[in-house]
């Protein structure tokens, strides 16, 4: 561990106020990677696909549901407190500001460093 920083988890110290129209600060959420994001597809952990529903259906990660950014803030609550939530986007920036939104919900955002993208560029397969 360096700095409290868990191998694997990237810090992320950016704040957000983009789509959703709020400002969050987001200090305290560590960026997961495409190595996290997989395993958590294997445990059948709770994935969440933060872009717009026509980007979704060009391809998602495997059992990603589809929250768009834009509805986050109004459809948390089909999401469980208890159990982390893992946020793709196409890169970062959306998941980032879903995280941030999430964070100051109570729920424990693991937002992931390459998103969609960086699933496709590891040689993974995704879903239609």
């Amino acid at each position: 561990m360096l700095d409290g920083v868990a191998s694997g988890e990237q810090p992320a110290t950016a704040s957000s106020s983009g789509s959703t129209g709020h400002h969050y600060a987001v200090p305290m959420i560590r960026q997961m990677t495409i190595d996290d994001l997989a395993g958590a597809v294997d445990d059948g952990q709770v994935i969440v696909d933060v872009r717009d529903p026509a980007e979704y259906a060009q391809g998602h990660v495997p059992s990603a549901v589809n929250i768009p950014l834009s509805s986050i803030v109004d459809r948390c609550t089909e999401l469980d407190r208890d159990k982390p939530v893992y946020l793709v986007c196409g890169g970062k920036n959306r998941a980032m500001e879903a995280a941030g939104a999430l964070d100051q919900g109570g729920y424990e955002a693991r937002p992931i460093d390459g998103g969609t993208r960086g699933w496709i560029d590891s040689g993974r397969a995704v879903e239609n």
